[in-house]
């Protein structure tokens, strides 16, 4: 996590506002965007992330390089790392919120996102 922000209740997040606060919220920024492979479609509130083993919305629309999340009840710090998809959000869930299959969710991941190989 890159960043964190307090927004006020009636405050706006992201391009052309299209998340606006209706209490007072604590937001972060996460360096994964649209050119990563993460559809602009599961923003504004559709698509969720984890942090500290928490659920975290997705608020506003999804960036180029990153999106906001909304980290008001995790306790989340900058330096905190957010799952994306994994064990506590399986990909099999995050293909249905796409509309597609888990194969489609892992193909569409940029080269830009780094990969690391395990051998057993």
């Amino acid at each position: 996590m890159l960043q964190l922000n307090d927004v006020g209740e009636g405050e706006s997040v992201g391009y052309g506002r299209r998340f606006i606060a209706d209490k007072p919220t604590k937001t972060a920024t996460i360096p994964i965007g649209y050119a990563d492979g993460i559809r602009r479609a599961y923003g504004n509130g559709k698509g969720e992330v984890s942090i500290n083993g928490k659920r975290a919305k997705i608020i506003g629309s999804i960036c180029m390089d990153m999106m906001m999340i909304d980290v008001t009840d995790t306790g989340a710090v900058v330096g905190d790392e957010v799952i994306i998809f994994g064990e506590e959000i399986p990909i099999t869930e995050l293909a249905l919120k796409w509309e597609t299959i888990p194969y489609e969710v892992m193909t569409s991941i940029s080269q830009r996102v780094k990969r690391i190989f395990f051998k057993e």
